[in-house]
């Protein structure tokens, strides 16, 4: 009797105790694996279904001090980019979040009403807002705004030599690093007033 009691018990606390941690991960006969659910949306979903604000997947590179961890992305046997911790290509040792790619980088938005990405980044390190084809360092296709400075934004140095401002009296200023001094844009003499 008190063998069948204990056997009872103890078949209770593991039914209880599987139902408490039911599995949730599963390896359908579609190829699709799901980590933390039953029902995998993609070839890989990975997720809890709950609404805290822990990650739900975390890559650890341990304590490898030269190209840590990353994502490769690949199409018919070439790399064609990665998202990880330094460069996985030149081995840096750094703490930076790194996104590579081998051609321009694109960042297309829903809703987005142009033809192709709203921002492209390009291998020669120009960028296009609205356009896919920047031909310039910063290629807007479309209107850009300026903060009205009612002060100089900055004091005027070489370091910053070249930079534009917009003033209160709707005039754009260029800071003309070799002379320390903002200069009104439509003649590059006149000081500007802000």
């Amino acid at each position: 009797m008190k063998s069948s009691l204990f056997s009872l018990i103890i078949q209770m606390l593991m039914t209880i105790g599987a139902a408490a941690h039911a599995q949730t991960n599963t390896f359908p006969a579609t190829g699709s694996v799901g980590i933390g659910t039953l029902a995998p949306a993609t070839l890989l979903t990975v997720g809890d279904g709950s609404t805290s604000s822990t990650p739900v997947l975390t890559i650890d590179g341990g304590t490898n001090t030269g190209a840590g961890p990353y994502i490769q992305f690949r199409r018919g046997g070439s790399s064609y980019g990665y998202i990880g911790m330094a460069s996985p290509l030149s081995g840096e040792n750094n703490n930076n979040l790194e996104l590579f790619v081998n051609n321009a980088l694109e960042f297309v938005m829903s809703g987005y009403s142009g033809s192709s990405a709203a921002i492209t980044f390009t291998t020669n390190g120009a960028v296009g807002i609205g356009t896919p084809t920047p031909q310039a360092n910063l290629d807007v296709n479309g209107v850009a705004r300026l903060k009205v400075n009612s002060a100089q934004p900055s004091a005027c140095t070489a370091t910053i030599n070249g930079t534009i401002a917009l003033s209160s009296r709707s005039t754009l200023c260029i800071c003309k690093g070799a002379t320390s001094s903002w200069v009104l844009a439509s003649n590059g003499t006149s000081a500007c007033s802000w």
